[in-house]
C-alpha cells in the first residue's frame, strides 16, 4: 500500500509563501532604511514658509509622501494579520474588509501577502498520513448532501478540476469516508472555520482548499486559497467527519442596539427573509420575533442540506456501482444472446436498486421541487439547446391557454413550487434561442440545397455547435456546398454562425440529433441517434438514466425533431406532458415494434431506390422516413418480454445491417449487458462522457426530480377549455386606485353591480341592453357581464378622487421634453431617461433596463437580497450595478433627489427599517394603461374615451424583445400575462362599442391593436372578422380572417379544436350572413 502526506504543502505554495515573506520584510523594513538613506527623515529640521520653493523643499515633500505611503501599507499589513487571526478563530472580519485612509490596492497587496504566508503556515501545523490502497476505485458519485444531477453534470455545477487537485479527489473517493459533500458559504466563513465546523479541526482547512482549488464558483470567480470566501459559494468538503445529516451548527452572536432578526439574517445568510431560521433556533429565548434586546446571546444556525431520502434518489447514496465494462469487439461480432430491457437478472447477479417507484413522482410542494439554482445548473452549459426548446414549447402552451381565455380572467398561473423551474426555463431558454434557431435553419438549409441538387446530404454521426460555427462530423466523404466549408479534419463540414440563411420549409434531415455534452472549449456536442442505430450508455447508473431523460426532453422540444416518435419506459414517463405528441410512455419495451419499423424502411428504400436522407431531401414518401427512437434504462418488463427482446435485438441488428446507411430507428439503452453492434457512450469514473467523435465531455443529464418538475410545469399549463381563473386583485400601491382594481386595471368585481339583463344604467361602459351588443358585435352576455358591469356612484367618485394626476402623467409620457424616466413595457422594452449614461450602462443597456423594470414592477421596492436572488448575483455586485443605474436615471429637476435613492434612504426603507431599493416617479405605460382602464370604468359610457387612450399606448406584445437570459423573475408574478389579458379585454370593449355605434373602422383598429399585442387570443380576431363583415368590399378579407382563426396553430401540432365561445360566434356570423343573402 502507498502512503502520502495529505496536508504537507507542496513546493509551489512553499515557494509562493517564501517570496511573499521576503517581499513583506522588504516593504516593512527595507523601505524605511532606503528612505532614511536617500531622502532622509520625514520631519525637516526647520520649517521656512516665506522662502521660494527649492529642489530641497520638493525632495522634502516627496519624503513626506513616501513615508505616508509606507505607514499606510504597514497599517494595512497589521489589519490584515488581525483579520486572519479573527477568521482563524471563527469570528467575523467583515468590518476590516476596507480600511479608511488607505488605498484599496495597498490593502489588497497586504491581504495577498498575508494569506500566502498563512496558507502554508497553518497548513503545516498538522501533518497526518493517509492510507491509499493500490486499487483504489475512483468514485464520483456525490454523497447525500448533493443531488444526482450534480454528480452527472460537473459542468453545470462548475466543478472543473485542475490536474493538481485530481489526486486529492481520487483519494477522497477511494473509501467510504472519502466522498465529497457541499456546504454553502455564509458571511464570516473562512477555510479555517469551515474545517473546524465540519471536519472537527480548523487545521484541516487545507483539505477543503485542495478539493476546491481551480473550481469556478457561483459568481464566476475561480477558487484560490488566498482569496476571501464569498457568501453564496458552494464548496466541496470531505465527508469523513461530517456532522449528522441535516444537523444545524450554530454561531453565537450578541444582540447590539438596532439589531433585528431580519438584519441578523442578512448578515449571516445575505437574505433577511431567512430570519425565521434564527427565530426557531432561539424560540426558548424569544417570546416575540419583533422584540430582541441588546445583550441577548442568540444562536445563528448554519443549516446543512439534508441527505436525500430514497424516494428522491434512484440509487442508494451509500454506494456507487463501478462502471460497466465496455463491450469488446468480440462481443459485438459474436451476436450472442444479450440481457435486454425486461430481462430477469442472472443467477447470482447482484440485484439492482428498484427505481420504478420514483419514475412517476409527484412534486407537490417547495420541499419536493428543485430550487432555482438547481434548475439553472441543469439547464445551463451544454443544456442551452434543451432550455431553448423548453422555453419555446412553454410559450406555445401559454399561447394556447390564451386562445380560449374567458373575458375578465387570466390563464392559470404556475403553482408556487414550480416557479423556480419556470424561472430557469425562461432565463436559460431565452439565452439559447439564437443557437437553437441557427442550428435548425442550418440543417434545413442543407436539406434545401440537397433538394436543389447542390450537394448530397452527408451521413452525419455527430455535430459540434460553438459560438462561432457549426461543424458536422460525417462518416462518408462528400463535398460541402457554399457557404459550407470543409472542416479542419477529414469528413467534416463547417458553417460560420454569422452566415445569413434563407428561411425554408424543407424537412429537417437529421431529426434525432441530441446534445450530449459540453467540451472544455465551450462547444456543445450532438449525436445523431438514428445514424448510430443502437446506442448503449455505459457507466454510473444515475448519470446514464439522467442522460436518457435529457435525450427524451430534447427530442420532445427540439425544432429539428418535429417528426420524431419517442418511446420511453419508466425513466422518461414524467417527461411525457412536455410534448405528448412526440413522447409516448410504454410500460413494456417491445423491440419487435422497432425491428418491424426498420424492416418496412428497408423495403421502401429497395422499392423506391432512395435512402433515408435522399427521401427526406426530395420529399418523396415523406412519412416513410419519419424516425422512431426507443429510450430505456432496462429496469422494467417481465420474463415473457425479456425472452421476446432477446430475440428481437438480433432482428433489429440484422435489419440495421442490411444497409450501410442509416435507418429511421434508434434504440438507446443503459442496460447492464453489452448490446451487439452498439455505439458506446461511456461515462468514466471522473464523470466525463467519452464518445467516438469528441474529446471528453461534461455530460448532459436531468435528475429524476428535475425531469418530474419540468413535466409538471407543462402539465400545469394545460390548454383545455376553462383553464383560466379570476384575475387577482392589484397589489397595494401599484396604482393610485389599486385597492379598488384588479391586476389588469378593471374595477374589482366585488365592488361592481350586475348589468341586470335588459335593464342597464349609465354607470356601465356599455349601457345599452345586452342584445343590442350581441346582435351588432362579436360578443356574448358572459363577456358583457365580466367586462362592462355597473359601477356604483360612490366607487366611481372614489376612483376619480384617488388619481388626480393621471392626465398630467399621460402628458408627461407623450412629451418630447419629459423630465422623468419613462419605461415602455407595452411593446419592445425601452427605458428613456435624461441622466448621464455611464460606460458600463452603454455597453449593457438591456441589462440595466431590466434592473429598472424589475423595480418598477415592485412599487414597494426590493431588498438587496431579494434583488440579488432574482438576478443570480452577489449583493456586493448588485450594489455597484445599482449605483450605475442610479447615475443613468439621474435626479429630480426640482428637488435634486435621485430617482433611485440609496437603499437606506428610500421611502420603503424609512418605513420598514431595512435597506430597500425603490424607484420613484418613473412613468410607465403599463401603469398608465391600467389607470386609464380603472378611470374609464368609473365614468360610464364616457369611459370608452379612456380605453381608447389606453390602446394608443400599446406598441406590440407586452415585455417584447426581452434581454437574452433575463426576465426569469416574471415567473413569480406574471405581469406579462395580466397585461395580455388587459389589452385584449380593453380592445374588445372598444370594438364592441364601436360596432354598436356603426363605426366598423374604429372597431377594426381596436381589434388590430389587440391582435398585434396578443396574436394567440381569438377575441380580437373575431372582433376584426365582424368589423370586416360590416365594411364594404372586405368580404374576402373577412373569409381569410375566419379561416385563420379556425386553422391557426401555435406550434408544430395540428390546429386545435376551437373553443366554445369561438365556435358560437363564428356560427352566428355565418348564420347572419346566410340570412342577409
Amino acid at each position: 500500500m502507498n502512503t502520502r502526506d495529505s496536508r504537507r504543502p507542496g513546493p509551489v505554495p512553499v515557494i509562493r509563501a517564501a517570496l511573499a515573506l521576503l517581499l513583506t520584510l522588504a516593504l516593512t523594513a527595507g523601505v524605511p532604511i532606503l528612505l532614511l538613506g536617500t531622502v532622509g527623515s520625514p520631519f525637516p529640521g526647520t520649517w521656512i514658509w516665506g522662502t521660494p520653493v527649492t529642489n530641497q523643499a520638493l525632495l522634502g515633500l516627496v519624503a513626506i509622501l513616501a513615508w505616508i505611503f509606507w505607514a499606510q501599507f504597514v497599517l494595512c499589513l497589521v489589519v490584515e494579520i488581525g483579520a486572519e487571526i479573527r477568521l482563524a478563530t471563527g469570528r467575523s472580519a467583515d468590518w476590516l474588509s476596507r480600511l479608511p485612509g488607505t488605498f484599496s490596492s495597498q490593502q489588497a497587496l497586504a491581504r495577498t501577502l498575508v494569506r500566502a504566508v498563512v496558507v502554508v503556515g497553518l497548513g503545516s501545523a498538522a501533518i497526518s498520513t493517509v492510507v491509499i490502497p493500490h486499487a483504489a476505485r475512483v468514485d464520483t458519485h456525490v454523497t447525500a448532501q448533493t443531488d444526482e444531477h450534480f454528480a452527472a453534470t460537473p459542468s453545470q455545477g462548475a466543478t472543473t478540476v485542475p490536474a493538481d487537485s485530481e489526486a486529492l479527489r481520487d483519494r477522497a473517493s477511494s473509501s467510504p469516508q472519502g466522498r465529497t459533500r457541499h456546504v454553502t458559504v455564509v458571511k464570516g466563513d473562512s477555510l479555517w472555520t469551515l474545517a473546524e465546523r465540519h471536519l472537527g479541526s480548523g487545521q484541516d482547512w487545507r483539505n477543503i482548499a485542495e478539493l476546491n482549488r481551480g473550481r469556478t464558483m457561483t459568481d464566476g470567480q475561480s477558487f484560490r486559497d488566498s482569496a476571501a470566501l464569498q457568501p453564496g459559494w458552494s464548496l466541496l468538503l470531505p465527508a469523513g467527519h461530517e456532522a449528522s445529516a441535516g444537523s444545524q451548527i450554530a454561531d453565537e452572536v450578541v444582540v447590539e442596539p438596532g439589531d433585528t432578526l431580519w438584519s441578523l439574517s442578512e448578515n449571516a445568510y445575505g437574505d433577511g427573509d431567512r430570519w425565521d431560521q434564527i427565530y426557531r433556533a432561539n424560540r426558548d429565548h424569544i417570546d416575540d420575533p419583533d422584540l430582541i434586546y441588546p445583550g441577548q446571546e442568540l444562536d445563528v444556525p448554519h443549516v446543512e442540506e439534508k441527505p436525500p431520502t430514497s424516494s428522491r434518489h434512484e440509487s442508494s447514496p451509500e454506494r456507487s456501482d463501478p462502471p460497466r465494462p465496455v463491450p469488446s469487439d468480440s462481443d459485438k461480432r459474436s451476436g450472442a444472446p444479450t440481457a435486454l430491457p425486461g430481462s430477469a437478472p442472472e443467477a447470482g447477479a447482484r440485484s439492482q436498486p428498484d427505481t420504478r417507484a420514483s419514475a412517476d413522482r409527484t412534486i407537490s410542494s417547495e420541499d419536493d421541487a428543485p430550487d432555482k439554482a438547481t434548475m439553472m445548473r441543469a439547464l445551463g452549459g451544454g443544456a442551452l439547446l434543451l432550455a431553448s426548446g423548453l422555453f419555446t414549447a412553454l410559450l406555445a402552451r401559454r399561447r394556447r391557454q390564451f386562445r380560449n381565455r374567458r373575458s375578465g380572467r387570466t390563464i392559470t398561473p404556475t403553482p408556487p413550487h414550480l416557479r423556480p423551474t419556470e424561472h430557469a426555463v425562461r432565463a436559460r431558454g431565452s439565452s439559447g434561442g439564437e443557437a437553437a434557431d441557427f442550428l435548425d435553419q442550418a440543417l434545413r438549409d442543407l436539406a434545401a440545397r440537397a433538394r436543389r441538387g447542390e450537394c448530397q446530404l452527408p451521413e452525419v454521426a455527430a455535430a459540434r455547435l460553438s459560438d462561432s460555427s457549426l461543424e458536422l462530423v460525417a462518416t462518408d466523404d462528400t463535398e460541402p456546398p457554399s457557404p459550407w466549408q470543409p472542416g479542419e479534419r477529414a469528413n467534416r463540414w463547417r458553417l460560420d454562425r454569422n452566415t445569413d440563411l434563407e428561411p425554408t420549409d424543407a424537412m429537417a434531415p437529421y431529426p434525432t440529433l441530441v446534445a450530449v455534452g459540453l467540451d472544455d472549449a465551450g462547444g456543445t456536442w450532438l449525436v445523431d441517434l438514428e445514424a448510430a442505430g443502437i446506442v448503449q450508455l455505459v457507466g454510473d447508473e444515475a448519470s446514464s438514466r439522467g442522460m436518457l431523460r435529457f435525450m427524451a426532453a430534447e427530442l420532445a422540444t427540439n425544432a429539428w425533431s418535429d417528426s420524431v416518435d419517442v418511446l420511453v419506459d419508466a425513466v422518461g414517463r414524467d417527461l411525457v406532458p412536455i410534448n405528448p405528441n412526440r413522447l409516448e410512455h410504454t410500460p413494456q419495451i417491445d423491440l419487435r415494434r422497432l425491428a418491424k419499423t426498420a424492416r418496412r424502411v428497408n423495403e421502401a428504400a429497395e422499392a423506391t431506390g432512395l435512402n433515408v436522407l435522399t427521401g427526406r431531401a426530395d420529399g418523396r414518401g415523406g412519412d416513410t422516413w419519419l424516425p422512431t427512437v426507443l429510450l430505456t434504462d432496462g429496469q422494467n418488463g417481465d420474463e415473457v418480454a425479456a425472452k421476446n427482446n432477446l430475440k428481437s435485438v438480433d432482428e433489429l441488428r440484422d435489419e440495421l445491417s442490411r444497409d450501410s446507411r442509416r435507418n429511421t430507428v434508434a434504440f438507446v439503452s443503459s442496460t447492464a449487458r453489452p448490446l451487439p453492434a452498439a455505439v458506446v457512450l461511456t461515462i468514466d469514473a471522473v464523470g466525463h462522457l467519452n464518445t467516438p467523435w469528441s474529446p471528453p465531455l461534461r455530460p448532459n443529464a436531468l435528475s429524476a426530480t428535475e425531469g418530474a418538475s419540468l413535466g409538471q410545469l407543462f402539465a400545469s399549463a394545460d390548454d383545455g377549455d376553462d383553464t383560466d381563473e379570476p384575475m387577482p386583485d392589484a397589489a397595494t400601491g401599484t396604482t393610485p386606485a389599486a385597492e379598488l382594481s384588479d391586476a389588469a386595471g378593471a374595477v374589482r368585481h366585488d365592488l361592481t353591480g350586475p348589468r341586470g339583463g335588459e335593464t342597464t344604467t349609465a354607470s356601465s361602459l356599455l349601457p345599452m341592453a345586452d342584445h343590442f351588443y350581441t346582435d351588432q358585435a362579436a360578443t356574448t352576455p358572459e363577456d358583457l357581464d365580466a367586462l362592462a358591469p355597473t359601477v356604483p356612484p360612490e366607487i366611481a367618485h372614489e376612483i376619480l378622487a384617488l388619481d388626480p394626476a393621471l392626465d398630467a402623467d399621460l402628458e408627461e409620457w407623450h412629451s418630447t421634453r419629459a423630465a422623468r424616466p419613462r419605461l415602455r413595457l407595452l411593446g419592445p422594452i425601452e427605458l428613456r431617461v435624461n441622466g448621464e449614461r455611464p460606460h458600463d450602462v452603454q455597453r449593457r443597456l438591456a441589462y440595466y433596463t431590466e434592473l429598472a423594470t424589475y423595480l418598477v414592477m415592485r412599487p414597494h421596492g426590493s431588498t438587496p437580497a431579494q434583488m440579488a436572488e432574482a438576478f443570480d448575483i452577489q449583493t456586493n455586485t448588485l450594489h455597484s450595478r445599482i449605483n450605475m443605474l442610479r447615475k443613468w436615471l439621474g435626479t429630480h429637476g426640482t428637488t435634486g433627489d435621485w430617482f433611485l435613492p440609496e437603499s437606506t434612504l428610500s421611502p420603503a426603507a424609512r418605513a420598514r427599517g431595512v435597506p430597500v431599493y425603490q424607484l420613484t416617479d418613473v412613468v410607465c405605460d403599463a401603469d398608465l394603461f391600467r389607470r386609464l382602464r380603472t378611470r374609464g370604468h368609473s365614468r360610464g359610457e364616457r369611459g370608452i374615451e379612456d380605453l381608447g387612450l389606453a390602446l394608443e399606448l400599446v406598441d406590440g406584445p407586452p415585455f417584447d424583445q426581452q434581454r437574452a437570459g433575463g426576465y426569469g423573475w416574471l415567473a413569480e408574478t406574471p405581469h406579462d400575462h395580466y397585461l395580455n389579458a388587459a389589452i385584449v379585454d380593453v380592445a374588445h370593449l372598444v370594438a364592441t362599442h364601436a360596432l354598436a355605434a356603426g363605426q366598423p373602422e374604429r372597431a377594426a383598429w381596436a381589434a388590430g391593436v389587440g391582435t398585434s399585442a396578443v396574436p394567440s387570443d381569438d377575441k380580437p380576431r373575431l372582433d376584426l372578422a365582424r368589423a370586416l363583415r360590416e365594411s364594404p368590399h372586405e368580404s374576402e378579407e373577412h373569409a381569410r380572417t375566419v379561416d385563420a382563426i379556425i386553422n391557426r396553430t401555435d406550434d408544430d401540432s395540428p390546429p386545435p379544436a376551437i373553443g366554445r365561445r369561438t365556435k358560437t360566434l363564428i356560427g352566428r356570423q355565418f348564420a347572419d350572413q346566410r340570412r342577409a343573402e
